[in-house]
């Protein structure tokens, strides 16, 4: 499995059979390995037996008496997931999940918040979370809050206090959690939510994930409402264990000792900052993308350096096969002289990537280790 693919979806209502076959089998159709569900109302007590044949294994946490609130969190049955420890809200308004997907441990956080006192019960719920939490946490649902108006609303306002927004985006740094899909689009305008009876749309359906997993996102895009007045939000994200195979990204130093690529740099951070600093912009925003954007130049330069570095090995090898054989048919001192000059540097480019290779073993073995 090269990528995980989890949808988030508020479905008003999951207790009809016709509708939940119809909204698994289209996740089923979009490839989705897990499904964040809000306002399922399942009932304690009466919960659906899910005999889908894809979606197998379900983590529920229902209203006690009423079909209202309610979230799940399923699996597809390719997803080999084992559980080891689950919280469930008694008032069905969140669940986490927490487990193994090979030898990856994650913790998975669905959540459907209240329209009042949101910031209470993010309080409530991320504290939770935070002693709960294991691995990598994704986190989603319908939080029933535009992060950020003047974007994540089509009247460009909220009818809650402007206080409420500064406070959540606070706590959300204080807990090192970003919006992803505002991470990836800085200045997008996008909406999951259809409101008939103000006739306005607001984006408050998204994933929140941890920043040092920034790197391991794929894309973060909606689809449109069918089943709801809510759209769903799909992430697709880089499973540990293909990051572990394809050795994902780390900044390599000596990138930065060349005064070309400072230069370079220094450059297009002056003019990133010049483009994108505004009022309507969040600091926290402008600078999770601008270390998106720095790691996405310093990869480029990386790449361009490793393909140079290629192309100079094989030209060195060339000259080392054509000298060679000139060497075995008539042996003299100038074709010795250009064989060791040349073999000195082929040696110190393979060093070059021995260094990186030991680095990376030892990076790995060191975050791996077993206590």
């Amino acid at each position: 499995m090269s990528s995980l693919h989890f949808a988030s979806f508020n479905a008003n209502g999951l207790n009809v059979p016709s509708k939940r076959g119809q909204v698994l089998h289209y996740f089923r159709k979009k490839q989705i390995d897990i499904l964040f569900l809000q306002e399922t109302h399942f009932r304690r007590n009466s919960t659906p037996v899910m005999k889908n044949k894809y979606y197998r294994l379900w983590f529920n946490a229902c209203s006690p008496d009423k079909k209202t609130k309610g979230v799940s969190v399923a699996f597809h049955k390719r997803v080999d997931f084992q559980k080891t420890d689950i919280f469930t809200d008694p008032e069905g308004r969140y669940i986490f999940v927490k487990g193994y997907i090979g030898e990856n441990l994650y913790t998975f956080a669905n959540l459907y918040a209240p329209n009042k006192g949101q910031l209470t019960f993010f309080k409530k719920v991320l504290k939770v979370l935070d002693s709960f939490s294991e691995g990598c946490l994704i986190l989603g649902g319908d939080l029933n809050l535009a992060p950020d108006p003047s974007l994540d609303t089509s009247r460009g306002k909220s009818r809650y206090p402007i206080k409420l927004h500064e406070k959540f985006d606070d706590l959300m740094r204080n807990y090192l959690l970003v919006d992803i899909w505002r991470i990836l689009n800085p200045s997008g305008r996008e909406y999951s939510f259809y409101s008939h009876s103000s006739n306005s749309h607001s984006r408050i359906d998204y994933f929140l994930i941890n920043q040092v997993n920034i790197s391991s996102v794929l894309k973060v895009e909606y689809e449109v409402r069918l089943w709801s007045d809510h759209a769903p939000v799909i992430l697709s994200f880089l499973d540990g264990r293909s990051k572990m195979k394809s050795n994902s990204w780390v900044l390599n130093d000596n990138l930065l000792n060349s005064p070309s690529n400072f230069l370079r740099l220094s450059s297009d951070i002056e003019l990133f900052f010049k483009e994108n600093v505004s009022e309507e912009m969040k600091n926290s925003t402008i600078w999770e993308t601008h270390k998106a954007v720095v790691r996405g130049l310093l990869m480029t330069i990386g790449a361009k350096e490793k393909r140079d570095r290629e192309k100079e090995l094989s030209d060195l090898m060339d000259q080392i096969r054509l000298i060679e054989k000139a060497h075995k048919r008539a042996s003299n001192t100038e074709s010795e002289s250009q064989l060791i000059s040349l073999r000195s540097k082929v040696k110190a480019l393979s060093e070059f990537s021995y260094q990186k290779f030991l680095f990376m073993a030892k990076y790995k073995n060191y975050l791996f280790a077993k206590n």
